[in-house]
Parts: structure tokens; sequence; C-alpha cells
């Protein structure tokens, strides 16, 4: 197969890398209709798969972004005002400064280099449109606290960061914090 295709190439070079160029034109103008969305858990599987059935089952007892919460570092100065900013946020089920057990809004706030942990659990499912709003509008009430300029929460997104901005992955720079979902 490869010698006969070498073959080819050998024979008629200059044919070949027209056509090559015009295939591959055709296939770029089709690239603006190609989405970067993803496809949501619930619409993975084509025929009902236990676990969208059990995750439907949490969502009607549970928020729907419990398991993957959008997570918010700030100064521990703006602590309150920033959980309040959350709180609320349409599309937020709760949101706590995380304790040093580990957990949201159970105690005292942990406290490390003079930064807080919020976790603001969404009230839709992580991976929908509807969280993705939310998301939105969560960063824009978290940037609307005063208070002072940190340079190095202006962190760029990586090479890992997906093209669709998923709760609790999303960069930015803020005024008063350095959220990652933010």
């Amino acid at each position: 197969m490869w010698r006969r295709a070498a073959a080819v190439v050998d024979g008629r070079p200059r044919r070949t890398w027209v056509v090559t160029a015009l295939a591959l034109a055709c296939l770029a103008a089709f690239s603006p209709a190609l989405s970067s969305k993803g496809v949501p858990l619930d619409e993975i599987f084509v025929n009902d798969a236990p676990s969208v059935g059990a995750q439907r089952t949490l969502g009607e007892h549970f928020p729907g972004g419990s398991g993957n919460p959008a997570v918010i570092v700030c100064d521990a100065r703006q602590a309150a005002a920033v959980t309040a900013a959350a709180r609320g946020t349409e599309g937020v089920a709760s949101a706590g400064a995380v304790s040093a057990a580990g957990r949201p809004g159970g105690g005292e706030p942990l406290v490390v280099d003079g930064r807080v942990r919020i976790d603001a659990t969404l009230a839709d499912a992580a991976d929908s449109d509807a969280a993705e709003r939310a998301v939105e509008r969560l960063r824009e009430n978290v940037h609307a606290v005063p208070g002072p300029t940190r340079s190095s929460a202006d962190t760029p997104p990586s090479s890992t960061t997906p093209s669709r901005p998923q709760p609790g992955t999303a960069r930015s720079s803020c005024r008063s914090c350095s959220a990652s979902s933010c």
C-alpha cells in the first residue's frame, strides 16, 4: 500500500500536492461549524445507563453542582464580603469558606498565607449551560467586591484549560480574590 502511495506521489508530485491542498481547504471550510462545548454527562450514552439515572436521582435531592463546586480563593479580610457576594448570585445554591476540617461553612475559615478558600455550590449540574451562566454571574459578583489588587492573581489559562469554561476551572484576575472560578 505504501509503495503504491509513494509511486503516485513520485510520479505526479504537483498534481498530488494540489489535490491534497484542495482537500484540506475543503475540510478547513467546515471548521467554524465545529462545536467545542463538549457533551454533558446525561447525553454521552446512547442507551439509558445506570450512572445517568443515578445522577438524575441525586439531582432531584441535592443541588446539581454538589460534587463540583466553583472554588474561590480570596484575601482573608474579604472572605465575608466575597462569601456574601457568592451566596447572592443567581444559580449558586450555597457558598461557604472552607474550615480546617475541610468542609465549607463548618466553623472558622482555614487561612493559608492570608487567603481563604470559598466553595460555591451551583444549583445546576457542573457541565450544563445553566452552570456556565451561573459561573459568569458569580465572576461578576465576586469581582464587584472592593479589595486590594493582586497582580499574582492574574493567571493565564494553561494549555489544559478546556475551551469551554467549566465551573471551577476558568482563571482570571480579580480585585478582591484570585479565584479559580473567576
